[in-house]
């Protein structure tokens, strides 16, 4: 009985989670007027989730969907060849996360990357009489067969993991690291090699015959105006942001990532 659409904070979260280790301590602030507030650790990932909503720099590959239909997988799929691109350049050989849209479908739900595997099911084979887009048939010389795995951080966990004091608490402010929730996604496709062994395309095989919706690539810091507020909330002030983010996470005015001048 749910909308299959939303928007929510999830790529906010999960960014977020990727640039900042995980905020656990509860943090007492003076305001103006002498009244001491006092921050939970989800009220500083509340902070850090809405301010990584948009980062300075930002690239999407395969786009949002916006259509509907019976078989929306195959409408709103990304290219398995993007994909694989991207998992094997950004995690393989940069060491770095990115975020993925699991559902190919007007729905949106961002992950972030914990870790990934590409395996070949099957060794490079002629394209022999497989269907092709005719584009395509003209540049592909072999396919191969391959099996995403990937283990997904979730960013739709309750609240109460993050509300369980530290077995070494002494205050009421030392709070239990909720740490990885790894979601497992495996998706089968084949891809087309060109003439040089390069990944030109591919489609999705398997059960379901779909793969995630689009990859997002997001910085380490959020959009900001020039005055130092976060572009699309500015009520927040992301220098205030990012000392409560770095005193929840125990670390010193010195710590990374810093707020900009």
């Amino acid at each position: 009985p749910r909308p299959r659409f939303w928007h929510g904070l999830c790529n906010g979260v999960a960014a977020a989670a990727l640039a900042w280790p995980e905020p656990h301590l509860a943090v007492d602030v003076v305001s103006p007027s002498g009244q001491t507030i006092r921050f939970h650790p989800n009220d500083v990932k509340a902070l850090l989730a809405a301010s990584y909503y948009w980062t300075q720099d930002m690239a999407m590959l395969g786009g949002p969907c916006t259509r509907s239909s019976l078989d929306s997988g195959r409408l709103c799929s990304m290219n398995p060849a993007a994909l694989a691109v991207a998992l094997v350049n950004r995690v393989g050989v940069a060491h770095r996360s990115f975020l993925l849209d699991v559902y190919p479908s007007p729905r949106s739900q961002f992950y972030a990357v914990a870790s990934g595997r590409l395996d070949v099911r099957r060794e490079p084979y002629p394209v022999d009489d497989t269907p092709l887009d005719d584009e395509l048939r003209a540049q592909a010389h072999r396919l191969v067969d391959v099996t995403f795995s990937l283990q997904l951080s979730s960013t739709t966990l309750s609240p109460s993991l993050a509300d369980r004091l530290a077995d070494d608490d002494r205050d009421g402010t030392h709070y239990r690291e909720v740490g990885l929730h790894a979601v497992p996604f495996v998706w089968q496709a084949t891809l087309a090699l060109g003439a040089d062994g390069a990944v030109i395309g591919g489609r999705w095989t398997g059960p379901s015959e779909d793969g995630p919706d689009s990859l997002l690539f997001e910085s380490d810091q959020p959009l900001l105006t020039d005055a130092g507020v976060l572009e699309l909330n500015p009520g927040l002030e992301w220098k205030r942001v990012a000392a409560l983010a770095r005193a929840a996470a125990g670390m010193d005015d010195a710590g990374l990532p810093a707020p900009p001048p």
